[in-house]
């Protein structure tokens, strides 16, 4: 949050310091948080900055507050909500967290082939949208943040023109996590054209009002890009790491 003046709320700085180190493991589920009075020397804010601060991560299901007893950390993979994604994609310094990230993207493939599915049943009428972000893609002449906002805003037609509130919410927080690191992940100089024939034949398929057909094509699709990189990724995990800069992704 900004306050009216421009400046970053000094709650806020608490606030996200306190995340960051709950969701990279310093801070770990059963430790307690030193006392508002050691948190306000800290950080040199008031009492009050720290309470709110507090409060927010309260509701982020981030720690327990139990008055009168220690305030502790939670365990967020058994109580967080998608929110924690962003910050665990989009870490400090340009970094991303490959658990994160694979269950992101695992997330994103189950339900971009059900909103394509959902889409060619409710919503023909929205192939031409498809076919209109397919041109922009293909004519990106290597501009990398024109390719990934054509991909983002292709996909964003789907989950509007699928008809299901569940769905489009979903897509808001995972587009919401996917920005950090978008542009560094399989973005070559130019689109591929397998990847142009394959939202094609998406297209096609919900234009059409194929509901398997287009399932079936967005997963063909993922087999271009996103299965080989989840198998990079788990190879990456497997071998003890946890954190690396997106750039290194593709090697």
């Amino acid at each position: 949050m900004v306050s009216s003046d421009g400046k970053v709320r000094v709650s806020d700085r608490v606030f996200r310091e306190l995340r960051h180190q709950i969701l990279t493991g310093e801070l770990s589920p059963g430790d307690p948080l030193p006392g508002e009075r050691v948190l306000s020397r800290r950080f040199g804010v008031n009492r009050g900055a720290v309470r709110e601060s507090l409060k927010r991560l309260q509701q982020s299901r981030l720690i327990d507050i139990q008055h009168g007893e220690f305030t502790r950390v939670v365990d967020f993979r058994r109580t967080g909500t998608l929110e924690v994604l962003s910050e665990l994609v989009g870490m400090a310094e340009g970094r991303v967290d490959l658990e994160a990230l694979s269950g992101l993207l695992l997330l994103a493939v189950g339900s971009c082939g059900t909103v394509a599915h959902l889409a060619a049943i409710r919503n023909p009428d929205v192939g031409h949208a498809l076919y209109a972000e397919i041109e922009r893609l293909s004519s990106s002449n290597g501009d990398v943040h024109a390719i990934v906002a054509a991909r983002l805003a292709y996909w964003e037609v789907l989950f509007d023109g699928c008809g299901d509130l569940g769905h489009r919410l979903l897509w808001n927080s995972i587009q919401k996590a996917a920005l950090p690191f978008a542009r560094f992940v399989e973005v070559p100089r130019h689109a591929p054209s397998a990847e142009v024939e394959q939202l094609k034949q998406i297209a096609k398929a919900v234009t059409e009002g194929d509901p398997q057909a287009a399932e079936s094509a967005v997963r063909d699709l993922w087999r271009i890009g996103v299965f080989p990189l989840l198998r990079r990724i788990r190879k990456r995990i497997e071998r003890g790491e946890r954190v690396v800069i997106p750039e290194r992704l593709a090697g």
